[in-house]
C-alpha cells in the first residue's frame, strides 16, 4: 500500500492467470472518475447535437415507461418508501 501511495505503483490482482481488478493511488482513481466524466459529457453533447440536427428521436418517460411494460405509479410509490426508510 505503502508503494501505491507514495510511489504512484500500480497493481493488477490476477486470479489463475487472469487480471480482475487493479490496485491504485487514489490520485490515478480521482484522474480517472474526472476522465470518465469528460467522456460521458462528450458523449452527452453528442447526442444533443444529433438530436436538435433531427438524426436522433426522443420520446417521452411515459413512452419508454409503456414500452418497457413498467407502470411509472408503482415506480413512485417505490421510489417513496425508499425514502422514507
Amino acid at each position: 500500500m505503502k508503494r501505491v501511495r507514495d510511489q504512484g505503483e500500480r497493481f493488477v490482482l490476477c486470479s489463475h492467470g487472469e487480471a480482475h481488478a487493479a490496485i491504485v493511488s487514489l490520485e490515478d482513481l480521482e484522474f480517472l472518475e474526472r476522465l470518465e466524466d469528460l467522456v460521458d459529457a462528450d458523449e452527452a453533447l453528442r447526442v444533443l447535437a444529433d438530436i436538435e440536427a433531427g438524426r436522433d428521436e426522443t420520446i417521452s418517460l411515459e413512452e419508454l415507461a409503456a414500452e418497457v411494460g413498467i407502470e411509472l405509479d408503482d415506480v413512485a410509490s417505490t421510489a417513496q418508501s425508499n425514502a422514507i426508510q
